[in-house]
């Protein structure tokens, strides 16, 4: 039951029409690399000019988006499966294991999500003015550690996340896809980092491994780095909570 319901909640942060609308005078320029703040009207039209926000991503829907993602990341922090575990030597990071932090690099979607390629090593995409690029394990620790948590979470079958991995590696490493945050979660051209990772399982594990709600919005939406658990817990597979990094 508490599943069902975090799974609606995460629903409703992407699919609601409901406008959360913010007066951009009522709204200072703050810092992009924070994650309580949203993001200034001024910083906004920068940003979209500049071509790292999509002329089909309006002010309001970046300003509600973050309002729900953080009363999201709220939620998950007190749900079970968010319970901090002591990491051991046997902690192990495998191909495919979804990794998000509250570290967050880009305003107006909070937290940072990316997807482990192998034991020792992370693809992810930054922010804006950057490419996807592979981090090591330790390397993403010391960027984005220092500064709030950071969670491994895994599919519960290795098969279909070592797809997952080699479909992100094969379609995005080294590709000159640009940091653009749009609607269009099936484009390659332009991503941001927790549409990588949705696009791994659905289109390299296969779209079942996607809750069937989501079959419907693949053109119309912004995913969220904190609904991907949620997200990729479809049909007889399960997105599960293992440790911190």
């Amino acid at each position: 039951m508490k599943k069902t319901f975090i799974l609606l909640l995460s629903l409703l942060l992407i699919v609601s029409s409901v406008s959360v609308v913010f007066a951009s005078s009522n709204v200072s320029d703050r810092d992009l690399n924070s994650n309580n703040v949203m993001l200034s009207y001024e910083k906004y039209q920068q940003l979209k000019n500049e071509g790292y926000i999509s002329e089909d991503v309006t002010y309001s829907d970046l300003l509600e988006l973050h309002t729900k993602s953080k009363q999201f990341e709220d939620m998950l922090e007190k749900d079970e499966r968010f319970t901090d575990l002591e990491l051991t030597s046997e902690t192990y990071m495998y191909s495919g294991d979804i990794i998000i932090t509250n570290s967050t690099i880009f305003d107006g979607i909070a937290g940072h999500a990316a997807i482990a390629i192998s034991p020792s090593s992370i693809l992810h995409i930054e922010g804006p003015g950057h490419l996807v690029s592979v981090i090591s394990r330790s390397d993403f620790v010391d960027k984005y550690g220092s500064d709030g948590w950071i969670k491994i979470y895994r599919m519960n079958n290795k098969t279909i996340a070592g797809n997952a991995a080699s479909w992100a590696q094969s379609t995005y490493r080294n590709s000159n896809a640009k940091y653009v945050i749009n609607k269009d979660l099936t484009s390659t051209d332009k991503t941001y980092c927790s549409k990588i990772v949705f696009q791994a399982y659905y289109y390299g594990a296969g779209s079942n491994t996607v809750h069937s709600s989501w079959s419907s919005v693949l053109q119309s939406t912004i995913m969220p780095p904190y609904s991907l658990p949620d997200v990729l817990s479809g049909g007889n597979y399960s997105c599960n909570y293992v440790s911190n990094l």
